[in-house]
């Protein structure tokens, strides 16, 4: 490839996006897996993955306040990156958990190699972490990989506030 052309694609879709569909293609190479399926695509200056769920919103730092930050039900943030194993091994949960709580609660995905900005507002250093807000405040924040049912239990917790309470004071 000649640089006028590196130039160019790296001016339309920023270093980042280009680096991290770089280091993507080169971890599913060396672990044998097919590349034609495993590469990113670029989308609108942003590295997209195929693993996305169907109901969960993809945060940008153009519509996180919007979607997570203004929201009157229950948030729960996944951030992850393509090249986590963790990160990729939860997609299956979050989408469950967005098909889940479709229409009662926000299930959002936040590409930290797309959008550093938000990764860094609220202190990511690692990942798979996964980030509970309700009426736009942060309640609770879980580092590292998590079960289904953890993940619903929290955000049950706060759709059912007075019932969730109500039965654990009856177990004492």
């Amino acid at each position: 490839m000649d640089t006028t052309l590196q130039a160019r694609i790296i001016r339309q879709f920023g270093w980042r996006a280009c680096l991290a569909l770089v280091l993507t293609t080169i971890v599913w190479i060396l672990a044998g897996c097919d590349t034609h399926s495993a590469i990113s695509t670029v989308s609108r200056g942003t590295v997209t993955s195929d693993v996305e769920p169907s109901h969960a919103v993809r945060l940008t730092e153009y519509n996180f306040d919007r979607h997570i930050l203004n929201s009157t039900r229950p948030v729960l943030v996944d951030f992850w990156a393509s090249w986590c194993t963790p990160c990729l091994n939860m997609a299956p949960v979050i989408k469950q958990l967005a098909d889940d709580f479709e229409g009662r609660a926000v299930v959002g995905k936040v590409d930290i190699d797309a959008q550093p900005e938000i990764a860094e507002r609220f202190r990511i250093e690692r990942i798979p972490v996964v980030l509970v807000f309700q009426n736009g405040q942060l309640v609770d924040r879980l580092e590292g990989a998590s079960s289904k049912a953890e993940l619903a239990h929290r955000l049950t917790m706060l759709l059912e506030p007075r019932s969730v309470s109500a039965s654990q004071s009856r177990a004492e």
